[in-house]
């Protein structure tokens, strides 16, 4: 999950670790690289950003990461500087029952489209005994659509029985 990320574009973005920094830098062509979120910045939904994982690119040079929180849910986020939204998080409503596990953001997989449109993987809570795997996509207008369920039926015959945690 740390390889860095190119757009048409030649934007590159890529996961920054130094000694005092963690974040997201994005490097266009033939320009200068800049933190487009740091550990420590406010989420879009409260607290702050911890441990930003590999973060995916678009033509639209808008980023989508998954990020543990602090004082609040870790989860995926979308956007540029000054335009973020929080994605999909922890205990966040699937369909009956809130995520209880999520898929952390790797390259080279590429789950985010050029209209800000982001394909995850999530876990649901059912009961004690219970959970669901889901496909998710979370629209850039805020919408969740649940693409595919585990134990769905397929047009093949059959039902859905594992899904990759890592959709591209």
């Amino acid at each position: 999950g740390g390889v860095a990320d190119i757009n048409d574009a030649g934007t590159i973005c890529f996961r920054g670790i130094t000694p005092s920094m963690r974040g997201v830098v994005v490097v266009p062509a033939g320009g200068t690289a800049q933190w487009y979120v740091r550990a420590g910045d406010a989420t879009p939904h409260g607290g702050a950003y911890l441990d930003i994982w590999g973060p995916v690119l678009n033509n639209a040079d808008q980023v989508a990461f998954y990020s543990d929180v602090s004082g609040a849910q870790s989860g995926w986020f979308v956007g540029k500087p000054g335009a973020w939204r929080k994605a999909f998080a922890f205990f966040d409503l699937i369909d009956v029952g809130g995520c209880v596990g999520l898929a952390v953001s790797r390259n080279p997989m590429q789950p985010l489209d050029d209209d800000g449109d982001l394909v995850l993987w999530a876990n649901e809570y059912l009961s004690p005994t219970a959970e669901r795997d889901w496909l998710l996509v979370s629209r850039a207008d805020g919408t969740l659509v649940r693409v595919a369920g585990k134990g769905d039926s397929t047009a093949l015959g059959g039902v859905i029985g594992a899904m990759d945690a890592w959709p591209s």
